[in-house]
């Protein structure tokens, strides 16, 4: 057997591999988060597609189980990242030490990219396709450069 190394392919260039680790370390950042973004229960499974007994079910398990945690969906991790990175360039607009900002450009109404007199909030929970946040994610990224 050919080790990846001795084939010219180290570890170091793959891109990572996404673990259910990663899912879990998402799941319990986004129901963190969404307090602050002022999402109920209802609307975070919404947003994640999937229904809120399934949302719940894997939180409980999570509490419950710690490091033997649900087998979450590969479309829902990638959900996560997407919602992580929403977060992230929200906060990369904010002037140092006021990222709450970002939280209300997320729960109130905005006429910015591309969204007139809607929350971001508001935005995402009527049109929860991942196209949607990626090009909302993209018109915000594109203000940090």
């Amino acid at each position: 057997m050919v080790s990846r190394v001795s084939r010219g392919v180290s570890p170091l260039n793959q891109p990572p591999s996404i673990t259910n680790l990663h899912g879990t370390a998402g799941l319990l950042w986004l129901s963190n988060q969404a307090e602050s973004w002022h999402l109920s229960g209802a609307e975070l499974a919404h947003l994640l597609g999937v229904t809120s007994t399934t949302l719940n079910d894997w939180l409980a398990n999570i509490e419950n189980n710690g490091d033997h945690s649900p087998e979450l969906p590969k479309s829902v991790i990638e959900r996560f990242g997407l919602l992580l990175g929403l977060h992230k360039a929200l906060v990369l607009l904010t002037p140092a030490d006021h990222s709450e900002m970002a939280t209300e450009w997320f729960r109130k109404p905005v006429n910015l990219w591309g969204l007139t007199c809607t929350s971001i909030r508001e935005h995402l929970l009527s049109d929860t396709r991942t196209e949607t946040l990626i090009t909302l994610i993209r018109q915000i990224r594109a203000e940090t450069t």
